[in-house]
């Protein structure tokens, strides 16, 4: 029986499949959406304009994107939060997110 390979990079275009979660304070909170697919660019345009939408409810959130690499797990590529005087950022750079297999991720 053949196993069947998930394929996480188009061969055309390089568009790669992310997932985005809403952070808050540095912990995943929620998922928002799965396996969209996007160049990097388009990615970071994404997660920009999900965060100035999560800001509104929550001063300390932010967006964590997860990327899908080949070995089937959303790894963590980019944080974005947009600064705020009055709370505290979702603080991308100090944390540390975990790996999320293609699986769980619901």
């Amino acid at each position: 029986m053949e196993e069947k390979k998930y394929v996480a990079i188009e061969e055309k275009g390089g568009r790669r499949c992310y997932a985005y979660f809403i952070a808050i304070s540095g912990h995943l909170w929620s998922l928002i959406a799965k396996e969209w697919w996007g160049t990097s660019n388009k990615m970071i345009s994404n997660a920009y304009s999900m965060s100035a939408t999560v800001k509104i409810f929550r001063r300390s959130a932010g967006i964590a994107v997860y990327e899908l690499r080949h070995d089937d797990c959303f790894h963590f590529v980019h944080g974005c939060d947009l600064y705020d005087t009055y709370a505290l950022p979702a603080s991308f750079s100090s944390c540390d997110f975990p790996s999320v297999r293609r699986q769980n991720v619901k």
